[in-house]
């Protein structure tokens, strides 16, 4: 089954996330409030894509994807920021705030595609 994973402490921004992806026809959608209940659920749960906010309590999206790259968890890597000079080696892309969600919808897709 195929499956990914959305991290952000806010609320709000992940009940919209979940109005405008969700359902994805053969995709499993689980979110996680912090890196840390996230890496919870990477330890029983096989990701191809991981979405994370940068800005969290207890980890930043930088860390986690570091920590991902430690554990040697293959998967895609999304992080979401405001900063908009920020740079970050271990997201296969940056999406700076705000951003449109039916782009970030496109950008998802295009993502979740089997890779040649």
């Amino acid at each position: 089954m195929n499956r990914l994973l959305f991290i952000d402490d806010a609320e709000d921004i992940c009940m919209l996330f979940k109005e405008t992806v969700e359902p994805l026809d053969g995709w499993v959608t689980d979110y996680a409030s912090n890196p840390i209940e996230a890496l919870k659920l990477i330890k029983v749960n096989r990701y191809q894509l991981v979405i994370s906010d940068n800005i969290m309590p207890l980890m930043s999206g930088i860390e986690f994807f570091l920590l991902l790259k430690h554990e040697n968890l293959q998967c895609q890597k999304i992080l979401c920021t405001g900063d908009k000079d920020l740079k970050c080696a271990e997201a296969d892309l940056i999406l700076y705030k705000p951003f449109d969600f039916y782009l970030f919808k496109e950008i998802i897709y295009k993502s979740l595609r089997p890779q040649c």
